[in-house]
């Protein structure tokens, strides 16, 4: 007797994830069943429904970018140069992510609302995260006097900005590539934020 094929939760996550990107909300569980060896009915045992699996699998996930890395504490380096690291992983994640946010309003957006609207959200706590990085820059003397939450919502807010005109517009020429776009924002930034007497 054969034994039916196992697959992990994040197997199912990432074929119904590529589905949905390629076909749209229409796609039917049958179709990313069959993509990975497995029945209907394993998705439905895992997931519920079909709608629970859209959203699991578009919903941006929880651990998001490295956001360790993001908000590790600073160094001795230039804070421009930390804050471009730091950029590049959140910009990797928006773009990723972009997409699939996306799909999911164009399937429902009530849902996205909803999901957005919890205190767990991804930008409620990309928010607190990238505040709290702020914030340590201020307690530092890195920065000038600020409002930590509106750098903070500039900065993410630049970052998807770029993503969104790379998903949406892809016809549009971009001058920069991601790194040069991150890095000019740093330095736009900085130009505000850097405390009297800084180089």
């Amino acid at each position: 007797m054969v034994r039916p094929r196992v697959v992990s939760d994040e197997e199912i996550l990432t074929a119904a994830r590529a589905g949905f990107l390629a076909h749209g909300p229409a796609l039917s569980t049958a179709v990313i069943a069959e993509s990975l060896g497995v029945s209907q009915a394993t998705l439905f045992k895992r997931f519920g429904s079909k709608e629970r699996l859209m959203v699991a699998a578009l919903t941006p996930r929880p651990e998001g970018p490295d956001w360790a890395a993001v908000t590790a504490p600073l160094d001795d380096r230039p804070l421009v140069d930390q804050l471009t690291e730091r950029g590049l992983l959140v910009l990797r994640f928006f773009d990723q992510m972009m997409p699939c946010v996306a799909m999911l309003h164009a399937h429902s957006p009530e849902l996205v609302h909803e999901l957005m609207a919890r205190p767990d959200a991804p930008p409620v706590r990309a928010l607190a995260a990238v505040r709290g990085l702020f914030d340590a820059a201020l307690a530092q003397g890195r920065v000038a006097p600020c409002d930590t939450e509106a750098v903070a919502m500039v900065w993410l807010g630049a970052l998807r900005q770029r993503a969104f005109w790379s998903a949406n517009l892809p016809g549009a020429a971009l001058r920069a590539d991601g790194e040069e776009y991150v890095r000019t924002l740093n330095l736009l930034l900085w130009r505000g934020l850097r405390p009297e007497g800084a180089p």
